[in-house]
This record gives structure tokens, C-alpha cells and sequence, in this order.
């Protein structure tokens, strides 16, 4: 009985249906050009797969992170580069796919996958979710929220960076929109959830 739930998020017509196809034999799979287009109409639970082309990953991250939903997210790409890979791994991704690739080495791929997935703890939910978030940040906004957290002052962070005090507060306020905190107890929070392990 196919009880599994997949999305999958590619503007890739043909790219998008073959992995639909797919993954339509190990369950019920709801294809979108975008993650907005799903709406309000979450399932309980779900494995995303995002097409790696453009900003379809972080699109995605972000409208997940927005409706505080911790799915699995799975990029997928025919060739990637190893640096994008880890990228994303170290990012709102909890695996990367090659696809299209041979369907037995898909399988074999989301396998592993799977096992990667946490028992659905309130704290893997956590800092799924802070981590989506945070993901929404540039390099630079991580670096300032990440100095924040660890309690240095606007002087400390500004020499290391090579950039002005001003500039830090610009970042600042632009991280706190992003993140839609009110302060900034809200982004060490943020920050400190996104780096609960696993097995906690």
C-alpha cells in the first residue's frame, strides 16, 4: 500500500515528470512548478525533491521555513559539483539525488536517505525548522548571525569581517527581516536550535 508522500518542485516539465513517474510507484506524489502553488493544503508529512536549477532550492527552503514544516529536503541534479553538494547538505538540504539517473541507483539513494531522517523528535523538528531558516540568509548575514550568537559586540565583529560597524548594524537589521524576529534573543534562539544534533 503506497502511503508515502512525495513533492516534488522542478519548473523542468520534462526533468520533473520522469521523477514523478518515479516515485509515483512508492507512493502518491504531488508535482508543482513552485512550492507556493501547494498553498495551505500541507500533508502530514512528506519528502521534498527540488530541481537544482536557479534558486528553486532556497525558494523552497524558504516557503518550508515560512510554514514551519520540516520535511525532508532532497535537491536533485544530473551532474552536480561536489562544492554545490555540500553546499546544500551543510544548508536546508538533508541529501542530494542524481537524477535522471539509473532508477535502482535512485532507490538505493533515498534508502540511505532515509536513514538519515531522525525519529520525529520535537527537537529534530526544531532545528529542522531553524535551519530552514537560517538558510534564507547570505554567507555574510550567517557569519554576523553566527558572531551575534556567540555574544560579540559590533567592534569585534567588524575587524575580523573587514567591514564597517555601520555596515554590521545594516546586516543586522536586514537579518531580522528576513527571519521575521523582533530581536536579537530571537536570532541566538534561532541560531542555537539550528545546531541541535540529530540524536538529540
Amino acid at each position: 500500500m503506497n502511503t508515502r508522500t512525495f513533492i516534488v518542485v522542478d519548473r523542468d516539465f520534462s526533468n520533473r515528470n520522469k521523477l514523478v513517474h518515479t516515485l509515483s510507484h512508492r507512493g502518491y506524489v504531488i508535482p508543482l512548478d513552485r512550492m507556493e502553488e501547494l498553498g495551505g493544503q500541507w500533508p502530514d508529512d512528506a519528502w521534498v525533491f527540488v530541481g537544482d536549477e536557479g534558486d528553486q532550492v532556497i525558494d523552497t527552503a524558504e516557503v518550508l521555513g515560512r510554514a514551519m514544516r520540516s520535511y525532508p529536503l532532497v535537491a536533485y541534479g544530473k551532474s552536480p559539483l561536489m562544492s554545490r553538494v555540500l553546499e546544500l547538505i551543510r544548508g536546508p538540504c538533508i541529501g542530494y539525488a542524481q537524477w535522471p539517473a539509473d532508477v535502482a541507483e535512485f532507490w538505493r539513494t533515498f534508502e540511505e536517505l532515509q536513514k538519515r531522517i531522525p525519529l520525529k523528535s520535537e527537537s529534530a523538528q526544531v532545528a529542522a525548522r531553524a535551519r530552514r531558516m537560517l538558510s534564507m540568509l547570505t554567507d555574510r548575514e550567517r557569519e554576523i548571525a553566527q558572531a551575534i550568537s556567540e555574544g560579540l559586540s559590533t567592534k569585534e565583529m567588524a575587524a575580523p569581517l573587514g567591514i564597517s560597524p555601520r555596515t554590521i548594524e545594516v546586516h543586522r537589521g536586514n537579518i531580522l527581516a528576513k527571519l521575521d524576529t523582533k530581536n536579537m534573543a530571537g536570532l541566538v534562539r534561532l541560531v542555537v536550535e539550528a545546531e541541535i544534533s540529530p540524536t538529540e
